[in-house]
């Protein structure tokens, strides 16, 4: 736990010091929804563009994989509202498989210039 509140410390840290304004936030997260892992969902809001953002999901359980990458999506195209990265259930923006995210401790971060 401690590696993870000293990235998102040092990640909440960078965004100040530069002084950026964002027009794309992360609304709502979606990870474990009840019964069959197929209602995920990462739900951003927002006006102008995507690109250049990349949706990145680190592990944060077990022993060997904490603090790994899961998922690293690049999005890129218009939001004028709502933008939804799912599975079908949710008649996504953006299809997922269902089970995309794991269910458990992860964390969600919409990530400038992620190479």
């Amino acid at each position: 736990m401690k590696k993870l509140t000293t990235l998102t410390s040092a990640v909440a840290a960078a965004f100040a010091l530069s002084g950026a304004a964002y027009a794309v936030t992360i609304n709502e997260v979606v990870a474990n929804d009840v019964g069959a892992d197929d209602y995920e969902f990462v739900e951003l809001c927002g006006t102008g563009s995507l690109d250049g953002l990349t949706l990145v999901i680190i592990e944060g359980e077990g022993t060997t994989a904490k603090g790994l990458i899961d998922v690293a999506i690049p999005l890129s195209g218009p939001i004028s509202g709502y933008y939804v990265i799912g599975d079908a259930a949710v008649s996504p923006n953006l299809l997922q498989a269902a089970g995309w995210i794991e269910n458990g401790g992860e964390t969600v971060l919409l990530v400038s210039g992620f190479t």
